[in-house]
């Protein structure tokens, strides 16, 4: 069997937010709910479409999904 590890280029709190994100939760809500500035965590969504090099918040997930930089949550 192959092993392969895979890093994540996500801060721990970008990773928060796309998974909150992935439950279709809005910028407003994640940022009450991590007691977070809306400022803040669109500058994360930003710092996620960059480093996933992704053009919108979906694609973004499925390349997140893909490298194995955070698990699939249901």
């Amino acid at each position: 069997m192959l092993f392969r590890s895979v890093s994540s280029p996500l801060t721990p709190k970008e990773t928060l937010v796309l998974k909150h994100l992935m439950k279709g939760l809005s910028g407003k809500q994640i940022a009450a709910r991590l007691k977070l500035s809306i400022n803040t965590v669109n500058t994360h969504r930003k710092s996620i479409l960059k480093k996933s090099k992704a053009k919108n918040m979906s694609e973004a997930i499925r390349t997140a999904l893909e490298n194995d930089w955070i698990a699939d949550e249901k």
